[in-house]
């Protein structure tokens, strides 16, 4: 390829690059004006409260994170998460 033909392959990329995010803006504008709430969901306040004790505990961010994973998967009627260094499990 010679320099010219990557130079033209360059401003269509960035061309195309440009059109994709002003669909992507248009999209987020039209869903704002719809009302709905964009983002992550905010956590619950007990959580909250939770990660904060288990840090102050002196916990590690990921023991938290798994920790409360497996909180919550019992809650919801799974009784366990895969181990850590399983095929299926989190994080290793």
């Amino acid at each position: 390829m010679t320099k010219q033909c990557r130079g033209r392959a360059t401003i269509l990329a960035e061309l195309e690059r440009g059109m994709i995010r002003e669909r992507v803006n248009a999209g987020l504008a039209r869903s704002r004006d719809k009302g709905v709430r964009l983002g992550r969901r905010p956590v619950k306040a007990a959580t909250e409260t939770r990660i904060r004790e288990l840090r102050a505990e002196g916990m590690g961010i990921l023991k938290i994170g798994r920790t409360l994973a497996n909180i919550f998967a019992k809650s919801f009627g799974r009784d366990h998460l895969p181990p850590s260094g399983s095929p299926g499990g989190r994080g290793s």
